[in-house]
C-alpha cells in the first residue's frame, strides 16, 4: 500500500509546472503591462477584432447547428442511404478524422481562389479578409475538431 500513497503525488512536478506555464505570463502581463492593459483593451482595433471574432464564431457555430444537428440524427437513426451511398456519405462524414483537415482545406481553398481554379467563379466570391471567410474556416475548424472520437 505504500505504492499507492506515493502515486497520489506523480503529477505534481507537471501540475506545478502547468500552473507556471499558465499564471506566470499573466502575472508579467498585469505586472509590466498594468498601465497601458486598460488602454489596450479599450483600444478601437482590439475591440473591432473581438466583434469580428464574435461575430464569425457565432455564424460558425450557427452554420454547425443547422447542418450538424440533422446529420447527427440521420446518422443515429440509420437514415443514411443504402449501398452504394453510404460509403460515400460515410466517406464524406469521416474524412475530417482520416486527413489533416487544416492541411487539406488549406490548400483546397488556396486552389479554389486561385487563378487555375477548377470553378472560376469561386475566385471571385468574397471569401478571403471577409465575416464569411472567417466563419466558413471557424465552422469547419468546429466540425472537424468535434468528430474526433475517444
Amino acid at each position: 500500500m505504500g505504492g499507492l500513497d506515493n502515486s497520489r503525488h506523480a503529477f505534481t512536478p507537471f501540475i506545478v509546472l502547468m500552473s507556471l506555464m499558465l499564471l506566470l505570463p499573466i502575472a508579467v502581463l498585469l505586472y509590466e503591462g498594468s498601465n497601458n492593459l486598460l488602454s489596450a483593451f479599450t483600444s478601437t482595433l482590439f475591440i473591432y477584432g473581438a466583434l469580428v471574432t464574435l461575430l464569425g464564431a457565432s455564424i460558425a457555430a450557427a452554420l454547425t447547428l443547422v447542418l450538424g444537428l440533422p446529420t447527427a440524427y440521420a446518422i443515429s437513426r440509420g437514415l443514411v442511404p443504402k449501398p452504394p451511398l453510404d460509403s460515400i456519405v460515410g466517406g464524406l462524414l469521416t474524412s475530417p478524422l482520416t486527413i489533416p483537415p487544416h492541411t487539406i482545406v488549406g490548400l483546397s481553398l488556396l486552389i479554389l481562389v486561385s487563378p487555375i481554379s477548377p470553378i472560376p467563379i469561386i475566385s471571385k466570391l468574397p471569401l478571403m479578409d471577409t465575416i464569411w471567410g472567417l466563419s466558413r474556416r471557424l465552422f469547419h475548424s468546429f466540425g472537424a475538431n468535434n468528430h474526433r472520437g475517444p
